[in-house]
């Protein structure tokens, strides 16, 4: 399969209404044909709308998760897409969409790679929990960028300033 509405807002099929709503808008910013003067803004711009009018409604994405073929139930989660402890449907059971199990130390990305060698504060969220910040900026730079830029990356943010500054 190619690329989903996730894949364009760069999120987890597991994120709520608001974390999308932020991814999108970061990246709205970024990419409007008013600020980006590339060939490509436009139609990024108009990639990135029609993901977030399918899943920013509840029932339109209920029906686009189903026609992608993710699971049509969505555990509680928390801060950065991580599920609540004391939610019962936060087993440690695989969720059947391709993300591991809830109990994993790693997010969606997998364990962390061995090259660049880990260092400096990992991630407790997300599709990088358990990477270094300078491990996801050796693969992901806009991770970096959207991270500096939310209030979950507050926690990070010192480091986070220095690895985008030497970027």
């Amino acid at each position: 399969m190619g690329r989903t509405f996730y894949d364009v807002l760069m999120i987890s099929p597991q994120a709520d209404r608001e974390f999308m709503t932020v991814a999108y808008r970061h990246l709205a910013k970024r990419y409007h044909p008013d600020v980006d003067a590339s060939p490509q803004a436009a139609a990024r711009m108009a990639e990135l709308n029609e993901a977030h009018a399918i899943l920013s409604d509840p029932e339109k994405r209920a029906v686009y998760d189903e026609m992608i073929g993710l699971r049509a139930s969505r555990p509680t989660l928390g801060p950065g897409g991580d599920q609540f402890p004391d939610d019962p449907s936060a087993a440690s059971a695989p969720s059947g969409d391709g993300a591991p199990p809830a109990s994993s130390p790693y997010g969606e990305a997998g364990p962390p790679p061995g090259h660049p060698f880990p260092s400096g504060a990992a991630l407790t969220f997300g599709r990088y929990r358990g990477w270094t910040l300078n491990q996801v900026g050796h693969f992901d730079r806009d991770y970096l960028e959207w991270l500096s830029r939310t209030t979950m990356g507050r926690t990070y943010r010192r480091e986070l300033d220095e690895l985008l500054r030497r970027a």
